[in-house]
């Protein structure tokens, strides 16, 4: 084993912890924070098919590019 090879090692493993976290925090927000801040504006304001239309489209919208973004960052780790 060289020596070198310990820390760059280390250092992938460092941004690919980062990496997750910030995958983590931005799923959450997608998923669970946007939704619901939706749900709660949206139920006063519109007709439930209205409202429920709203939060499906943004929840495929939102999918939709997370799942890019995964495969953008899996893609730039392996090339």
């Amino acid at each position: 084993m060289k020596q070198g090879t310990r820390e760059s090692d280390d250092a992938g493993w460092g941004k690919a912890a980062i990496t997750a976290v910030i995958m983590l925090v931005v799923s959450i927000v997608v998923f669970v924070i946007v939704p619901n801040q939706l749900l709660t504006y949206l139920s006063r304001h519109v007709v439930p098919r209205e409202r429920d239309l709203i939060v499906a489209t943004w929840w495929a919208v939102s999918f939709v590019a997370c799942c890019w973004l995964f495969v953008r960052l899996q893609g730039k780790r392996r090339g």
